[in-house]
């Protein structure tokens, strides 16, 4: 006779449902991490952009407090012009940045990121001011500053100061119809030209157009022009395609400029606007 105590106990409902819980957990946690969803705030906020810059220029949208935003962007040295033998640009060099956001309140973004022009650091905090609900025009009004380092010249500077350069930018946006987000850019350059004997001043105003077509998918048209100061020979002008996929933003530009950082970008581009100077670029930014 077997003794009471090796005898074999069947399984309690708890112990049998186990597995089909820790399967139905598993899925539960996966389905999660495929697309990021801005939770509900407690009182609503006012949103026009659905993302933090359009092509080069901020928008004024900050994150809700937590977030974590990490970008990407790539701007091809070499002009679509120089056709199939360099493959439209795309076997040339590039220039990059990399950088990562975070949002200290549901108002305020600090951005860290990096260029490889120069080995340009830059750090931005943004501020979200002041937001006005309307059917008409909502308005919404940011204020960016921010301090790059730069720290691969390509030419030699005397003084380790002049690799220092600080911008502050005003950023309004509005949005007609809930298709049609338009926004100004007044910004301030300090430092512009690290290469000048004098220290030089840039005041430019940038404006953006961002059409909505559909939920996910807008079509983009962006320029930055010096007012007064130092220029480096043109404005900047860029036009660009916008795909959302639920925490990811993906942005394909064409444009004259293939500076990113802003206190770079700020500084106008090398190249005037026609035919033979667009350069393929693409944004990717995800959200956590």
């Amino acid at each position: 006779m077997i003794p009471e105590s090796l005898k074999k106990k069947p399984y309690s409902k708890t112990v049998r449902l186990a597995p089909l819980l820790f399967l139905c957990l598993t899925y539960n946690l996966a389905a999660q991490t495929i697309e990021w969803k801005r939770q509900p705030a407690a009182v609503p906020e006012l949103a026009l952009f659905h993302s933090t810059q359009v092509l080069h220029l901020p928008t004024a949208e900050t994150l809700q407090k937590g977030d974590l935003q990490f970008e990407i962007l790539h701007r091809f040295d070499l002009p679509v012009s120089t056709g199939y033998g360099q493959f439209y640009g795309l076997d040339g060099t590039v220039t990059m940045r990399i950088g990562l956001g975070y949002a200290l309140t549901d108002h305020m973004l600090a951005t860290l990121a990096r260029s490889n022009r120069e080995g340009n650091i830059e750090l931005q905090y943004k501020y979200k001011a002041l937001e006005i609900p309307g059917d008409l025009f909502p308005v919404m009004v940011s204020a960016q500053a921010g301090i790059a380092y730069n720290g691969k010249p390509v030419q030699e500077i005397a003084d380790p100061s002049r690799k220092f350069q600080y911008f502050g930018q005003i950023i309004a946006n509005t949005m007609i119809d809930k298709k049609f987000g338009i926004g100004l850019v007044p910004s301030y350059l300090y430092n512009a030209h690290i290469y000048c004997k004098d220290i030089q001043h840039s005041f430019t105003l940038g404006g953006y157009l961002q059409h909505y077509i559909w939920s996910r998918w807008s079509l983009i048209f962006e320029y930055n022009a010096t007012i007064s100061g130092w220029r480096d020979q043109y404005d900047s002008m860029a036009l660009g395609i916008e795909l959302e996929t639920g925490g990811h933003f993906f942005k394909f530009s064409f444009g004259n400029s293939t500076m990113l950082n802003m206190s770079q970008y700020m500084q106008g581009a090398p190249d005037k606007i026609d035919s033979n100077n667009w350069h393929l670029g693409f944004n990717i930014t995800r959200l956590f």
